[in-house]
């Protein structure tokens, strides 16, 4: 992959440049844009999408077509991903009416659908059409793939000979551009993770303070049944049963209130309901609410049983 050390990117004659390199198969160049679709018919929303030469992607990458084809995805027209064709209701062959990222009202052919659009856009232009509705028609990326049998030493020292050349260039193996990927993500998931951690705090916090209050207030109770010939013991059970089906009832509603909502997000993200998260997390949230309310309600629960019983009915509350 080659592309620029600022974010303006690279110009488009350096896609022609590297396509001369010696064992380079083929080399296509392409730059980030939006496209603004009225999802539902009525209300608009922003999706991303690249404006790509259509003649050169096929060769850089492989996007899983399952209908139409890249060929024509020429003049006024548009690819768009098949999670993103299901959820407009397009078809290819069809016309459909969207807003270009400058906001020009635009009728688009849809050329082709794809299946893989993670990493790269959900929607892609043809570069003629996108580059008079953008401030800079600059490259970000250009993808570059060899010839088979090709010497990839030779082919390297091309890109780095392009590279010298040009002061702005810079060039990544798949490999280093997987990797850039992948950090980028991690970065982003750590910063996701931190938000969930604060959220976990305050609900066990809020979570510790209701069952500490509910048990205080229950002193005069835990009194009478003391006195009416209650053990302590037989106390203790009776919370950790109410305690119980207290997470148990929590854990249900929690799950059902959340999941419709999680599977929505999904679905727009990767296309199925289903997420695709670990499933240990959801079991240590579940395990550490249950631990922290059975720790609280017994810890409260004690504390309740140290008063006197007679004391504690003369108490008011």
């Amino acid at each position: 992959m080659v592309g620029g050390r600022t974010s303006a990117g690279v110009a488009a004659e350096l896609a022609v440049a590297a396509r001369c390199v010696p064992g380079v198969a083929h080399a296509s160049g392409s730059f980030a844009t939006t496209v603004i679709v009225a999802a539902d018919g009525t209300n608009l929303s922003k999706y991303p999408a690249r404006a790509v030469d259509a003649a050169t992607l096929a060769g850089v990458q492989d996007l899983g077509i399952t209908e139409g084809s890249l060929a024509d995805l020429r003049g006024a027209s548009l690819a768009v991903s098949t999670d993103r064709a299901r959820q407009f209701g397009w078809r290819t062959g069809e016309r459909v009416d969207v807003l270009l990222g400058d906001g020009t009202p635009i009728t688009l052919r849809v050329a082709a659908t794809y299946a893989r659009p993670l990493g790269f856009a959900d929607i892609l232009l043809p570069r003629a059409l996108a580059v008079p509705h953008v401030t800079q028609a600059l490259n970000d990326a250009i993808f570059v793939s060899g010839r088979p049998g090709a010497d990839r030493h030779k082919l390297a020292i091309g890109l780095e000979r392009l590279r010298y050349a040009n002061a702005d260039l810079v060039v990544e193996t798949s490999a280093h551009y997987e990797h850039a990927l992948a950090d980028a993500a991690h970065e982003q998931s750590l910063a996701i993770y931190a938000l969930l951690g604060l959220i976990v705090v305050f609900c066990a916090l809020a979570a510790v303070n209701a069952v500490m209050m509910s048990t205080a207030e229950r002193a005069r109770e835990f009194a009478l049944l003391r006195l009416v010939g209650a053990g302590k013991r037989q106390i203790g059970t009776m919370i950790r049963a109410e305690t119980l089906i207290m997470v148990a009832f929590g854990l249900a509603v929690g799950s059902l209130i959340a999941a419709p909502g999680l599977a929505l997000f999904s679905r727009e993200l990767t296309g199925s309901a289903i997420p695709s998260g670990p499933l240990w997390i959801y079991g240590a949230l579940v395990s550490f609410f249950a631990a922290l309310a059975f720790a609280a309600s017994s810890v409260s629960t004690r504390l309740a049983l140290r008063m006197d019983p007679v004391k504690a009915m003369a108490a008011r509350q």
